[in-house]
């Protein structure tokens, strides 16, 4: 049998997640692509009385399918993971 150990890294401040604002003329119509694989990530989304949150992001230029993963702590503790498809509007 062997021992190993292990150093947990402990609590850590999050950091701010860029998400880029393509709210100029030139923004928009960039020429460089936009391949980020993380679209949106926020450590501080908190949900309404209902259980209700609402976010917004800008998506890839990346053709494909994408998925949402929310992953947190309720208020009794109970750990909370769920994935969705996002499914395009037409």
């Amino acid at each position: 049998m062997r021992n190993t150990t292990f150093y947990p890294l402990g609590y850590q401040q999050p950091i701010e997640f860029y998400s880029p604002k393509y709210d100029t003329t030139i923004g928009k119509n960039s020429e460089i692509p936009d391949l980020r694989t993380t679209l949106y990530w926020s450590p501080r989304l908190m949900t309404d009385e209902q259980g209700n949150a609402s976010f917004s992001f800008y998506t890839s230029d990346q053709p494909g399918n994408y998925f949402l993963n929310i992953e947190g702590i309720a208020e009794n503790g109970e750990l909370v993971h769920v994935i969705k498809a996002l499914m395009p509007s037409h």
